[in-house]
């Protein structure tokens, strides 16, 4: 058995200013959010998935959501994310954690699993598919940090983009931890895919994707990049819509 328990974690809010509500809006036949639950549990990798949202009012619908899906949900802070993730996965014991957003419908379960195991191979603080450099689609995102790593993160998170990010902290201070980023193999190499929900555009992509592949099961990330490629037609839906920008050593960037 392995020793270490390894723990998604999905932030979700229904307070998206872009796109309110946008996690619980259906696609092919299923909130958005069950899309990304139910693949994150296909992850073999992953012994738990917990929802974290936060204590605004509003998110009680999202309590309510996790109820009736037998899902785990855990509530925090909504403007200190960093402080819910801590308060999250200290609450369920864990070792591991494996951030994930839920605006994000074609997570990929293989490249959960092949993240969680480099980090665990290497031994290191911090591991991405991500942030400081991109070759994976916009909206498959993994990132994977222990425990220890997050306290030390949440102790010395001061400024708002410190808060507000989860991982903001390892990523700005690589001279305090050991970093890995995960490129990918090039059946995944698409960085100028955007495959994330953050407008009505995105959604309405989203759901063309889902139409055209004419599937009600889990369709891998794969499958959805092929379709793609056979009909690029479908880019235009929201090929003009910007990823939002974080600031970082005083230029805005779109971690």
């Amino acid at each position: 058995m392995d020793e270490f328990l390894k723990i998604v974690i999905i932030q979700a809010r229904t307070g998206a200013s872009r796109f309110p509500n946008k996690i619980l809006h259906e696609i092919n036949g299923k909130p958005m959010l069950l899309h990304v639950v139910e693949r994150c549990r296909l992850a073999k990798q992953v012994d738990q998935v917990i929802v974290a949202t936060t204590t605004n009012q509003n998110d009680d619908k999202v309590v309510t959501f996790c109820k009736e899906n037998q899902i785990k949900c855990f509530r925090g802070d909504e403007d200190d994310v960093l402080e819910r993730y801590y308060s999250c996965a200290l609450f369920y014991k864990a070792d591991i954690i494996i951030r994930i957003c839920a605006d994000c419908p074609f997570i990929e379960p293989s490249i959960i699993d092949k993240l969680v195991q480099e980090h665990l191979k290497r031994k290191v603080d911090y591991s991405s598919t991500a942030r400081l450099k991109h070759t994976f689609p916009r909206g498959t995102e993994v990132e994977v940090f222990g425990m220890e790593q997050l306290k030390i993160a949440k102790n010395k998170a001061q400024t708002k983009e410190e808060k507000e990010h989860v991982t903001y902290y390892f990523y700005t201070h690589p001279e305090q931890f050991s970093i890995f980023i995960l490129e990918a193999e090039e059946k995944f190499k698409r960085p100028h895919l955007r495959l994330t929900v953050d407008t009505i555009e995105d959604y309405n992509f989203v759901k063309g994707v889902y139409k055209k592949m004419n599937r009600q099961d889990y369709a891998p990330l794969v499958d959805v990049i092929t379709t793609l490629d056979r009909y690029p037609e479908l880019l235009e839906v929201n090929k003009n819509i910007e990823q939002k920008k974080v600031l970082f050593k005083g230029e805005e960037r779109d971690f």
